[in-house]
């Protein structure tokens, strides 16, 4: 696909409302588009690249340990904790519909402006305490 396309389906995503057009751009740049078929792997649990990907299309469903943890949708984000910390992988995902990503393999201050690095951070801290906070509510039922 061509970057008007890829910029096209990467402006409509949820997690990238807060960005600019400009600020959109710097995600196309920086980031490399992969298509999955169905039950394909995208990330493999414990895998030492510090990626961040965002969910262009389709459905993952991440796992750890063969367990189900949870899954990503489109406009979605994962891999933010190893994209973070810069530690391996946490969890493997595998796709669950055919999928399209936007994987970001470089870290944030070689690719983004400043306003764009204040934005990422704000949207993956806001995902990573979404997810806490459903984790807690799980392990609270759960007993």
């Amino acid at each position: 696909p061509g970057e008007d396309e890829l910029f096209d389906t990467v402006r409509g995503l949820s997690f990238l409302k807060p960005f600019t057009d400009d600020e959109v751009h710097e995600f196309v740049d920086a980031g490399e588009w992969l298509r999955f078929r169905l039950g394909q792997e995208i990330v493999a649990e414990d895998d030492e690249r510090e990626s961040l990907f965002l969910m262009l299309s389709g459905r993952a469903c991440s796992s750890r340990g063969g367990a189900g943890l949870d899954e990503s949708d489109e406009g979605e984000s994962f891999g933010e904790i190893s994209y973070i910390t810069g530690e391996a992988q946490v969890y493997a995902v595998n796709a669950t519909k055919p999928s399209m990503v936007l994987r970001i393999d470089e870290p944030v201050v070689d690719w983004a402006s400043f306003t764009c690095q204040l934005k990422l951070h704000k949207q993956l801290q806001r995902v990573l305490a979404e997810r806490l906070s459903v984790m807690s509510r799980r392990v609270t039922e759960a007993r």
